[in-house]
C-alpha cells in the first residue's frame, strides 16, 4: 500500500512538471522577412485561443511604427478611426517587446510605413506567443495519476 502511495506521488509530480512545462511553452508564429512600401502598413493576425504573452523582435532599414492592436481596433485602425494599442512603438528601426494578451481572441501586430513618403522599409520579424494556463482551469490530475498508474 505505502508503495503505490509514493508511487502515486511521484506520478503526480511528473504530471504537473509536464503540465507546467509543455503546455505553457513558446510557440513561434512568425519569423519572416518583408517589404513595407512607403505609405502603406503590413498587418499579420493570429486567433489566440487563451491568455498569455506575445514577444515581437523587429529590425528594419528604416523607421516604421509598430502596434499591437485587438481586432475591433485593427478595424478602426483599417478605417482611420482613433484606435487603441496593447503597445507599441514609434519610429523605430530595431525593438524587442512583450505585452500581456488578456483574454482569447483575434490579435495583430501592424509594421506601419505610412509616414514614409519615399522610402520602403526592409523589415524582419519574428514573433512568439506563451499561452497562459488559465487559473478558473479545471483539471483533475489525480483522476490522471490514477489512469496512468492503473488500480
Amino acid at each position: 500500500m505505502r508503495k503505490k502511495g509514493l508511487l502515486l506521488s511521484l506520478a503526480f509530480s511528473i504530471v504537473c512538471f509536464l503540465y507546467s512545462h509543455v503546455i505553457a511553452e513558446e510557440i513561434l508564429l512568425l519569423d519572416e522577412g518583408f517589404v513595407v512600401e512607403p505609405s502603406t502598413h503590413k498587418p499579420y493576425g493570429w486567433d489566440l485561443k487563451v491568455s498569455g504573452m506575445l514577444g515581437v523582435s523587429l529590425k528594419t532599414n528604416s523607421d516604421v511604427y509598430l502596434y499591437i492592436v485587438d481586432e475591433l481596433n485593427y478595424w478602426k485602425y483599417k478605417a482611420g478611426n482613433q484606435f487603441y494599442v496593447l503597445a507599441s512603438r514609434d519610429r523605430i528601426t530595431s525593438t524587442k517587446l512583450k505585452t500581456n494578451i488578456p483574454k482569447s481572441g483575434t490579435y495583430y501586430i501592424i509594421v506601419s510605413n505610412n509616414h514614409s513618403l519615399l522610402t520602403p522599409a526592409n523589415v524582419e520579424l519574428q514573433v512568439s506567443y506563451t499561452p497562459k494556463i488559465s487559473e478558473d482551469e479545471e483539471i483533475d490530475l489525480s483522476e490522471l495519476v490514477e489512469r496512468l498508474l492503473g488500480d
